[in-house]
Protein backbone atom coordinates (compact mmCIF):
# COMPACT_ATOMS: atom_id res chain seq x y z
CA UNK A 1 0.00 0.00 0.00
CA UNK A 2 1.56 3.34 -0.71
CA UNK A 3 -0.31 4.76 2.43
CA UNK A 4 -1.30 4.20 5.52
CA UNK A 5 -3.92 5.15 8.09
CA UNK A 6 -3.29 8.87 9.65
CA UNK A 7 -0.39 9.78 6.72
CA UNK A 8 -1.09 13.75 5.47
CA UNK A 9 -1.47 13.62 2.14
CA UNK A 10 -2.93 16.18 -0.82
CA UNK A 11 -4.41 15.35 -4.46
CA UNK A 12 -1.77 16.10 -6.74
CA UNK A 13 -3.98 17.47 -9.91
CA UNK A 14 -7.36 19.18 -10.85
CA UNK A 15 -9.21 20.36 -7.47
CA UNK A 16 -7.66 21.04 -4.42
CA UNK A 17 -7.74 18.15 -0.97
CA UNK A 18 -5.32 18.34 1.79
CA UNK A 19 -5.94 16.09 4.53
CA UNK A 20 -5.47 12.17 6.56
CA UNK A 21 -6.11 9.27 5.29
CA UNK A 22 -8.94 7.38 7.19
CA UNK A 23 -9.86 4.53 5.43
CA UNK A 24 -9.07 2.51 2.22
CA UNK A 25 -11.24 1.26 -0.42
CA UNK A 26 -11.19 -1.14 -3.56
CA UNK A 27 -13.07 -1.49 -6.50
CA UNK A 28 -12.32 -3.34 -9.96
CA UNK A 29 -11.09 -0.23 -11.67
CA UNK A 30 -9.63 1.23 -8.57
CA UNK A 31 -7.59 -1.76 -6.72
CA UNK A 32 -5.73 0.66 -4.35
CA UNK A 33 -7.91 3.76 -3.44
CA UNK A 34 -8.35 6.00 0.11
CA UNK A 35 -10.65 7.84 1.98
CA UNK A 36 -9.15 11.46 2.88
CA UNK A 37 -10.59 13.24 5.69
CA UNK A 38 -10.05 17.41 5.07
CA UNK A 39 -7.59 19.08 7.30
CA UNK A 40 -9.48 22.06 6.52
CA UNK A 41 -13.30 21.13 7.12
CA UNK A 42 -13.80 18.64 9.58
CA UNK A 43 -15.89 15.56 8.94
CA UNK A 44 -15.83 16.00 5.21
CA UNK A 45 -14.50 13.14 3.39
CA UNK A 46 -13.30 12.18 -0.03
CA UNK A 47 -12.36 8.96 -1.68
CA UNK A 48 -9.72 8.97 -4.54
CA UNK A 49 -7.05 6.53 -6.28
CA UNK A 50 -3.87 5.76 -5.25
CA UNK A 51 -2.36 7.54 -7.80
CA UNK A 52 -4.03 10.83 -7.43
CA UNK A 53 -2.40 11.65 -3.97
CA UNK A 54 0.37 12.01 -2.99
CA UNK A 55 2.54 12.58 0.91
CA UNK A 56 2.26 15.89 1.95
CA UNK A 57 5.47 15.52 4.61
CA UNK A 58 7.37 16.68 7.25
CA UNK A 59 7.44 15.88 10.78
CA UNK A 60 6.15 19.43 11.85
CA UNK A 61 2.73 19.20 10.28
CA UNK A 62 0.74 18.88 13.30
CA UNK A 63 -1.99 16.48 13.48
CA UNK A 64 -5.32 17.86 14.69
CA UNK A 65 -6.75 14.27 14.84
CA UNK A 66 -4.59 13.78 18.08
CA UNK A 67 -4.07 17.76 18.71
CA UNK A 68 -6.97 20.21 18.18
CA UNK A 69 -5.14 23.18 19.81
CA UNK A 70 -2.20 25.51 19.43
CA UNK A 71 -1.66 24.52 16.18
CA UNK A 72 -1.65 25.99 12.63
CA UNK A 73 -3.01 24.73 9.43
CA UNK A 74 -0.30 24.41 7.50
CA UNK A 75 0.00 25.95 3.61
CA UNK A 76 -0.96 23.70 0.57
CA UNK A 77 2.02 21.70 -1.72
CA UNK A 78 2.58 23.68 -4.37
CA UNK A 79 0.93 22.37 -7.47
Amino acid sequence: MKFKLGDFVYKTKGSQWTGYVVGTYSTELTPEGYCVESYYYKGSVQIYPAAALALAITDETPNPRTNYSNHTKPSHPPA
